[in-house]
C-alpha cells in the first residue's frame, strides 16, 4: 500500500500482489490428460471443481487423493509440493527442472519419480512415508533433509543415482530414521554459511 497526499486529500493506493494459494490435484476426473500443466487437473479445494489455475511460484501443489499419475512435462516453479499421507498415486518429473520454494517438498505417501534434470528446493525436504526414486540429476536443497518414521503409509524409501547437494547458507540437518531406506550415489556438501553457521548436522540411523 502507498499513501499519497494531494490537494489536501490523503489517498490510499493499494498494490496488487499475487497471493499464495493451495492447489489440489484432481487429475482423476480428466481422462484426456495427466499433465501437471493442465488447468483441468487442478482445483482450489480438495476434490473440488477442476479448472483452477496451475500452481505457480507462490502456490503449494497438493496431492491428497488416489488416482492416475501426474506427469510434469516442462520446467515447473512452485512454492511447495505436498504428497499427503492419503495419496497413493505417482508424481513424475519430466525433462524440465523442478524448482520448489520455501513451502518445502514434503512426502507422506505415494511415489515421486525423478529424472536426469535438476530439482532445486529453497528450504526443506521431509519424508515420513512413500517412495522417491529415479532421481538421476542434482537434488539441491538449502534447508534440512529428513527421512523419518512415523507415517502409516509405509516405510519411507529414497533412492538417488544423481547428486544430493547441501547448498544452504546456514546450518543444515541431515536426518535418517532407523526404519527408513536411503540409497545415495553422490553426496556433496557446499554450505556457504559463515563462522559456526556452515555445519551439516547429521543424525543417521541404520546406515545409508
Amino acid at each position: 500500500m502507498w499513501l499519497l497526499f494531494a490537494g489536501g486529500v490523503l489517498l490510499f493506493l493499494w498494490a496488487q500482489t499475487a497471493q499464495a494459494a493451495d492447489r489440489y490435484w484432481v487429475g482423476t476426473r480428466n481422462a484426456s490428460s495427466d499433465r501437471f500443466e493442465d488447468t483441468e487437473n487442478w482445483s482450489s479445494q480438495p476434490r473440488g471443481a477442476s479448472g483452477a489455475s496451475i500452481p505457480g511460484a507462490s502456490d503449494i501443489a497438493i496431492f491428497s487423493f488416489s488416482g492416475g499419475p501426474a506427469r510434469i512435462r516442462s520446467a515447473v516453479n512452485v512454492g511447495g509440493v505436498f504428497l499427503a499421507n492419503s495419496f497413493t498415486g505417482s508424481l513424475l518429473q519430466g525433462t524440465g527442472t523442478l524448482t520448489i520454494g520455501t513451502s518445502d517438498f514434503r512426502v507422506g505417501s505415494g511415489t515421486f519419480i525423478g529424472h536426469s534434470t535438476a530439482i532445486n528446493i529453497a528450504d526443506l525436504f521431509t519424508m515420513t512415508g512413500g517412495i522417491v526414486r529415479g532421481v538421476h540429476g542434482t537434488f539441491t536443497l538449502s534447508g534440512a533433509f529428513a527421512i523419518t518414521d512415523g507415517s502409516a503409509a509405509g516405510t519411507p524409501s529414497f533412492t538417488s543415482t544423481g547428486t544430493l547437494l547441501f547448498d544452504g547458507a546456514a546450518d543444515q540437518n541431515f536426518t535418517k530414521g532407523a526404519s527408513t531406506t536411503m540409497n545415495l550415489q553422490n553426496l556433496t556438501l557446499q554450505n556457504s554459511g559463515d563462522g559456526t553457521s556452515d555445519d551439516i548436522v547429521s543424525n543417521i540411523n541404520g546406515g545409508l
